[in-house]
């Protein structure tokens, strides 16, 4: 028997899946995933070897609340099946000699925390905090806008 497919996407990562996924949910075409590893996901799972683990590609994802437009891009790609857990409130910390910094989850505060830690800096902290957040709520939109625009939705 043989198959007919609209689209064949190589490769199970990330942008694989995402493609995959608008591919058969805003389009309704029939996709086949090819992935030549063991399990899907490419750098979103853990690699182990003789015992040891690395956890080398998706580590954090923000902007997961409820009503965001990440997150119902994101609920859509996964038919609602992902739990999201809200980030620990110090989730990371850098370590360097004579410098530790705890890492917030809250912006405001991490914000204010390096401002604390390097006040001579504050305006290119700010500077970086908004350019941060406008490159992130363009890219969120634009994601949509060109899913929607290549796929014929409304």
């Amino acid at each position: 028997m043989t198959e007919s497919w609209d689209a064949i996407v190589i490769g199970s990562g990330i942008g694989g899946l995402a493609a995959a996924g608008l591919l058969a949910g805003v389009a309704g075409r029939k996709v086949l995933v090819l992935e030549k590893h063991t399990e899907p996901g490419g750098l979103t799972h853990v690699f182990r070897r003789d015992g040891a683990s690395w956890d080398v590609g998706l580590h954090y994802v923000g902007e997961m609340e409820k009503g965001t437009l990440a997150r119902s891009f994101m609920d859509f790609l996964s038919g609602g099946r992902l739990n999201w857990n809200k980030m620990p409130h110090d989730f990371e910390r850098f370590v360097y000699p004579g410098l530790s910094f705890d890492v917030p989850s809250d912006p405001v505060e991490y914000q204010q925390r390096l401002i604390g830690r390097f006040p001579g800096e504050e305006k290119a902290i700010r500077g970086y905090f908004r350019d941060i957040h406008r490159v992130q709520s363009w890219n969120v939109r634009a994601l949509c806008a060109l899913s929607c625009r290549a796929f014929s939705v409304p």
